[in-house]
């Protein structure tokens, strides 16, 4: 092996030893990993997937008693698959493309192991009515938390609640959910694509909501 040859593989490997070390600490987070979307397909849990598929949505076209500024509601279209044999920890859930004004107040994750509720997967509504306060309290944990592996079927599958706030009337929502966790020492960026297309009121004469597709 010549000099040159010797300098380029140590290059090599001080490249990968040093893209290690930034992945563990956080800053170069692999895009995608095991809990990446259903709908990717790319090799190596990458973060791809065919263009031409949209987001799952879900939301209120019209302000409604309950659809008003300032209020918080839960967002729940979210949860995780775990196919690994091991626990992962979900530390933060980020909304991408936020409207204006859109807050997030808080995120939760139903504990492994609580029983079955009757309403199955949430979806999107004021806050308190699915789940009421008691059950989120004893059922949920807010972030950090732990996505225990779901096997090979989706029943074990961890219930993602995000809940959020827009100050302002008119459209309120999110294009996608960003995913930000760790599989032991090592870090994943991933994006659910899961969307919230809603409309706060009320709604003065030249404040409109697109109507929902």
């Amino acid at each position: 092996m010549t000099l040159r040859t010797r300098r380029i593989a140590l290059l090599a490997v001080g490249l990968v030893v040093a893209g290690l070390a930034l992945n563990i600490v956080g800053v170069l987070r692999y895009p995608g990993g095991p809990l990446r979307d259903p709908s990717d397909d790319g090799p190596l849990w990458l973060d791809t997937r065919p263009s031409d598929q949209g987001s799952n949505t879900v939301g209120n076209s019209l302000p409604s008693d309950w659809a008003i500024a300032g209020r918080s509601y839960d967002f729940g279209l979210l949860t995780i698959h775990n196919p690994t044999n091991y626990s992962a920890t979900l530390e933060v859930v980020t909304p991408l493309d936020p409207t204006p004004g859109l807050v997030v107040e808080a995120v939760y994750v139903r504990r492994s192991g609580a029983p079955p509720t009757s309403t199955g997967t949430l979806a999107f509504g004021p806050t308190g009515l699915n789940p009421d306060p008691a059950t989120l309290q004893r059922d949920y944990v807010r972030l950090p938390a732990t996505v225990e592996p779901s096997g090979d079927t989706h029943e074990l599958d961890a219930q993602v609640l995000v809940v959020v706030r827009s100050a302002s009337p008119g459209q309120f929502g999110f294009s996608a959910l960003a995913l930000d966790y760790r599989l032991g020492p090592f870090t994943f960026h991933a994006i659910e694509h899961v969307a919230l297309a809603g409309c706060m009121g009320p709604l003065s004469a030249d404040v409109t909501c697109p109507a929902s597709e």
